[in-house]
């Protein structure tokens, strides 16, 4: 049942284990008919570091828009350096 949840970079949901007894707890508003979803990995690591931790252990590329948009930023970061660099 709890192995049924979707991965999220952003989830709705985290689970908290207390001794045998698994429970899975809201942690924002979760509208009505929406997926709850859980992270499979450190929600707080960059998406560079999330990505490929989901591709080797889960077999997957995440696609959410936090990690594309992530992407995006650190590109344009990247470029910026490069330019200040030729500078």
């Amino acid at each position: 049942s709890m192995s049924l949840l979707n991965h999220d970079c952003q989830p709705n949901c985290v689970m908290i284990f207390k001794g045998k007894r698994l429970t899975l707890r809201a942690v924002r508003v979760i509208r009505p008919c929406e997926e709850l979803t859980i992270s499979y990995t450190d929600v707080l690591a960059p998406s560079k570091e999330r990505r490929s931790q989901l591709q080797e252990q889960y077999h997957f590329l995440c696609q959410c828009t936090r990690c594309t948009t992530e992407d995006k930023h650190s590109k344009a970061s990247d470029d910026v350096s490069s330019l200040s660099d030729q500078s």
